[in-house]
């Protein structure tokens, strides 16, 4: 009996084995097949298509060379974390979801999601601006010729003043939630200490500090509603001291005043240079002649001018001793026919003749 026991044992065991075998082998032949399909696809899968979304300040071509990825290369021989790590060396990128699907037997889609950073302010660091993120991580260097409303940080290093640079960086984030702008566009950041963090807006200087800044806004607020109300010029306000809020007026100098006449400032030699300068012509009007050629045709001119003037005169002159000479005459006639009409001269000069005539006698 023992050993028609043992005998049945053996038969099971060696069932049991080959089933064991047989199994190993399914596995491995169907795991071959998976492997070698996969492979058939890696190669024969290509690339289609790459679509980018989310990106604002981004354009998509710049994207697209991040990830180094063209049209006709093998879809699955590129894992998707190398291209999520390739993406995050651009700072305008601050998240990304990334998705391959298939279009076709042989082609396929590589679609990404993009979440990029968003300008909050401009940093002027060694006399160049750059766009900052919400994080304080540059992004850019702000190009020449653009123009934007953001706040701006001066004055503040961000290696050397690290603590300074974060109370700024928190400090605009609560000016863009609160939405505070300046009137003119101009709202600046400064301080080399987080206690000395001011803002500049309106040539107001508001100290701010660190800490509370909700709140150090809202009275903010409130004090630019009573000095627009009031028309006042004020040099700066001080919200560093809780429940109290110090407002520095300009204080304008008063001017001398003269009796009975008001002080004139001397005209600078510049404006007198001016009104001296002959004005330009307009244009499209023809041009003033030149001084040299105005002086040549005045003294062309002053000749004819004395020569017509002279032969005036002479004309004048002539017109007189003729009616002198006619005068003379006149009364020439007039004391030969009347000798008592003679004139006083002429008698005076007969008086003198007499004795003459006599003594000759």
């Amino acid at each position: 009996m023992s050993n028609r026991t043992s005998r049945s044992d053996k038969k099971k065991r060696e069932k049991k084995k080959a089933s064991l075998i047989v199994t190993i082998l399914v596995m491995v032949i169907f795991l071959s097949l998976c492997y070698g399909a996969y492979l058939m696809l890696m190669r024969t899968v290509r690339v289609s298509e790459i679509t980018f979304r989310g990106n604002k300040y981004t354009k998509s071509r710049d994207l697209a060379s991040l990830i180094r990825v063209r049209k006709g290369d093998e879809l699955l021989s590129i894992p998707g974390g190398e291209l999520y790590a390739r993406l995050k060396t651009s700072p305008w990128v601050s998240d990304a979801v990334i998705r391959k699907r298939l279009t076709g037997l042989t082609g396929g889609r590589i679609e990404v999601l993009v979440h990029e950073a968003v300008p909050v302010a401009v940093l002027s660091r060694n006399g160049k601006p750059f766009l900052i993120d919400g994080k304080g991580s540059v992004l850019e260097e702000l190009r020449e010729g653009s123009f934007l409303f953001l706040p701006v940080i001066e004055e503040i290093d961000p290696v050397r003043e690290k603590e300074a640079y974060k109370e700024a960086i928190s400090c605009i984030q609560v000016l863009h939630k609160r939405r505070v702008l300046a009137y003119n566009g101009n709202v600046v950041v400064t301080g080399t200490r987080p206690e000395d963090i001011a803002i500049h807006l309106d040539n107001i200087t508001v100290k701010i500090g660190a800490g509370d800044l909700e709140k150090k806004l809202e009275r903010l607020a409130f004090v630019r509603e009573e000095i627009q109300k009031r028309n006042m010029a004020v040099e700066s306000i001080d919200l560093r001291f809780n429940g109290r809020i110090i407002v520095k007026p300009v204080v304008q100098e008063p001017q001398p005043v003269v009796q009975g006449a008001a002080l004139q400032k001397p005209e600078p030699a510049k404006e007198a240079a001016k009104k001296r300068e002959v004005r330009k012509p307009a244009a499209g009007k023809p041009d003033a002649k030149k001084p040299e050629a105005k002086k040549a045709e005045t003294k062309k001119a002053e000749p004819k001018k004395t020569e017509s003037k002279k032969a005036e005169a002479e004309k004048a002159d002539t017109e007189i001793k003729k009616a002198v000479a006619k005068i003379a005459a006149a009364k020439k006639a007039e004391a030969k026919k009347d000798p008592k009409k003679q004139s006083k001269k002429a008698q005076k000069k007969q008086v003198k003749k007499e004795p003459e005539k006599r003594q000759q006698r």
